[in-house]
């Protein structure tokens, strides 16, 4: 059996890869190298050599191609992610390559078996909220003007009460970033595409995805990256709003698992999934475990910063997908760990945290409150 895996030199898809080659598959690439993941388009260590690497773009029609002649099984984690507003390349990277994939296999009539994309928790926008007067409601995004004024909760449209944040699960979207509006795209090009040729496809929502081979150099976004580096430099790290957000984690091997075991299950077929943790954390309760697992004194900079796009709460419910027989296995801790294990294993750490800070600010994806 042959799997594709798109993204493969990155930091989940190159995990699939390994995965993979345990199982006995053999395993090709289909990655272009870009930058800021990527400096130089450099090939990273951690790559298997047993892997048949092919440097290309998801929207190269020749590359994707070269790339799927044989294969049995496609992975598509390759995708274009961020806060800047290029809003285009997320469309053009995330939606028209997920469509190349399926315009190669029909025009081909290439005997694909099975495709996973990798989907995201970011589909369901702001989520699911509770008022007691009102019942449930889904949120559109946090006006500026309230965010200038240090206004971070959501509040009832009718009554004006805080809401509560309810757990996402698969029933609901409402996407409205350019990230999230691409993510969902894949979503529904794959499983409309799938149907119509008879392709399998299941899509995995991943909640933020830590541990092990995250870039050291794209500090655009991820926690644990960011906080890691600027402590191991002896730097604060910033928070963005008053560092309430809540969020849920999950580590790479549960990511991975989820992936073998939707691979495995035709119970999966056609249908999305959440692989989250279902455990609300939020950035302050985050901080103060990474923070005394490194030993360290320093106190974040809180200064009423905020990134525009950015969800308040958002904490995905997994019982689909356990449903099915999948857990998650590893907590908070064990993300932390792997990650400083593979950082304290690099030469010459940069703060690469402070130039995608000013191009952020630059480009008004990072604004302050007036508080």
């Amino acid at each position: 059996m042959l799997a594709l895996v798109t993204g493969g030199a990155g930091f989940i898809g190159s995990h699939i890869v390994d995965a993979l080659l345990a199982k006995g598959y053999k395993v090709r690439i289909l990655d272009a190298l870009t930058e800021p993941v990527h400096p130089g388009g450099r090939i990273p260590d951690y790559l298997s050599k047993e892997a048949e690497l092919i440097i290309g773009d998801v929207r190269d029609k020749a590359a994707v191609s070269k790339a799927l002649e044989g294969v049995d099984v496609v992975f598509h984690e390759g995708a274009h992610q961020g806060y800047l507003p290029d809003y285009s390349t997320f469309f053009d990277v995330n939606s028209v390559g997920t469509s190349m994939l399926f315009e190669v296999i029909a025009e081909k009539k290439l005997n694909v078996k099975k495709i996973i994309i990798a989907s995201s928790q970011a589909v369901y926008g702001e989520g699911q909220y509770f008022c007691p007067q009102h019942g449930e409601l889904q949120p559109m995004p946090r006006p500026i003007e309230r965010l200038a004024k240090g206004q971070w909760e959501h509040t009832c449209p009718i009554c004006g009460e805080t809401l509560k944040n309810l757990q996402a699960t698969e029933k609901l979207v409402n996407p409205n970033t350019q990230y999230a509006i691409s993510k969902y795209s894949q979503e529904l090009i794959g499983h409309n595409l799938g149907r119509r040729h008879g392709i399998p496809v299941v899509c995995l929502r991943y909640s933020i995805t830590l541990g092990k081979r995250q870039s050291f150099y794209n500090m655009y976004t991820g926690i644990l990256r960011s906080f890691a580096t600027l402590l191991t430099l002896g730097q604060s790290p910033i928070i963005f709003e008053d560092g309430m957000l809540m969020r849920d984690y999950i580590h790479i091997d549960d990511v991975v698992s989820a992936n073998m075991c939707v691979l495995e299950s035709p119970d999966a077929d056609y249908q999305s999934f959440n692989v989250g943790s279902g455990i609300s954390t939020t950035v302050l309760e985050f901080y103060k475990e990474i923070s005394e697992y490194m030993n360290s004194s320093l106190k974040p900079v809180m200064n009423g910063e905020f990134r525009v796009g950015d969800v308040r709460h958002i904490v995905s419910s997994p019982a689909k997908l356990e449903a099915l027989g999948w857990k998650p296995q590893k907590n908070l801790r064990n993300m932390i760990a792997d990650y400083l294990e593979y950082l304290n294993k690099a030469e010459n750490l940069e703060d690469y945290f402070a130039s995608a800070m000013r191009d952020m600010k630059n480009k008004t994806a990072i604004m302050k409150s007036q508080i």
